[in-house]
């Protein structure tokens, strides 16, 4: 199966109210709006055919090694990244908005060697790679395209590998010729055999969420929690939301010398509760699915799903593209189920911290802008803690 992740058609943005009582209301219309949005969800699977893990191939993947869609770009981000950061995966990610300058697309994402260390400043990174139809490196006709059929059941004829060869053999040529003409490195057999890295490698396979899933979702994200029936809000939602809404009167009529501890306790008492009550929600998102690892929905208004209140980056304010000045926007989200699956490889020497996270969110450019060949664009990451930390 391809992986290439097709975009869908989903709302406009959605306002963001200041106002505590007034913002938990919005979520839950943002949940519903978010619930009609049409999402695909990424699973891991073990890689059977190693001639699809390929450039030629444009395929999504996890751990193991880059495979890289401009070799002249890819050769400057290994050199930015190797010291500090392991690779955690690639999307293959286009749309036909883009397809003058972004016929190919992909993103890579990178996390801090030190693990438990991915959610402070700089512990995660994002590139963007993209080029035109026609280019340097690749036929105007994907292969892919050429034996589609064949390669989604994994039963190649021995013309087709011979013809998967040559395609092979024609874009190593063309690597070499281009790093002579921009500069760079190209690690030829990173492209024939991805096995190393830190992290096991998989294959991501993207599926839509389906429309009985959604529904379902939408049902138990809304109607459970406004009666409250989620975890931590043990059927009692209305006595909840007063409080709540007390607590923020009383912070705006009276001093700091004045809250007495019963007021401290209620008001750590409704933290709490909307911290159970935004990881049931999580919780629940993801038991529909247990096994996916990525969300992707890249129109504009698409939000990150975090597991917490309190502990939620803030995505209320995404730096713009500083290479377009273009806004950027949420493109797809990296859930901590992908921990318990690319585990370090045996043979790697561990440190003392191993990968741990609430929740990756990749903001980017809402232009997708152009990039020549040996460019890229950081986009912005927005990581959520590990829940335990």
């Amino acid at each position: 199966m391809l992986n290439s992740i097709a975009l869908s058609a989903c709302d406009d943005d959605v306002n963001f109210p200041n106002e505590q009582a007034e913002d938990e209301e919005s979520e839950e219309s943002e949940d519903d709006e978010d619930d009609e949005r049409e999402w695909d969800l990424g699973f891991l699977e073990p890689i059977n055919e190693r001639l699809k893990m390929h450039s030629i191939f444009f395929p999504s993947k996890a751990g193991g090694c880059e495979l890289a869609l401009d070799p002249v770009a890819m050769s400057i981000i290994r050199n930015l990244t190797t010291l500090k950061y392991d690779f955690l995966l690639q999307v293959y990610a286009v749309n036909s908005e883009y397809a003058e300058d972004a016929f190919h697309r992909a993103l890579y994402v990178y996390v801090d060697k030190r693990g438990d260390k991915v959610h402070l400043g700089n512990g995660c990174k994002c590139y963007r790679v993209q080029m035109k139809r026609e280019n340097e490196f690749y036929s105007s006709e994907p292969i892919m395209n050429r034996i589609k059929e064949s390669v989604a059941s994994e039963r190649l004829t021995e013309r087709e590998r011979e013809l998967v060869e040559r395609e092979r053999k024609e874009f190593e040529s063309r690597c070499e010729r281009a790093l002579k003409k921009y500069g760079g490195c190209y690690e030829r057999d990173r492209d024939r055999d991805c096995g190393h890295g830190r992290y096991a490698e998989f294959e991501i396979i993207v599926e839509p969420e389906s429309d009985d899933d959604v529904a379902s979702c939408s049902s138990v994200d809304s109607e459970n929690l406004k009666n409250g029936t989620n975890a931590g809000n043990n059927g009692n939602s209305n006595s909840k939301n007063n409080a709540i809404r007390k607590t923020n009167a009383d912070f705006k009529s009276i001093g700091d010398e004045q809250i007495t501890e019963r007021d401290l306790k209620e008001i750590e008492r409704g933290v709490i509760d909307l911290d159970q009550q935004r990881l049931a929600t999580f919780s629940l998102k993801l038991s529909r699915f247990p096994e996916q690892v990525l969300r992707y929905c890249p129109a504009l208004g698409a939000k990150a799903m975090w597991p917490s209140k309190t502990k939620a980056p803030n995505d209320s304010v995404i730096p713009d593209c500083p290479k377009c000045g273009a806004k950027r926007k949420f493109e797809f989200q990296i859930l901590p189920t992908i921990v318990s699956f690319i585990v370090p490889r045996e043979d790697i020497e561990l440190n003392d911290t191993t990968l741990d996270f609430g929740s990756i969110a990749i903001y980017t450019c809402s232009n997708s802008c152009a990039l020549d060949v040996g460019e890229f664009a950081e986009e912005y990451c927005l990581v959520h803690a590990p829940l335990n930390n």
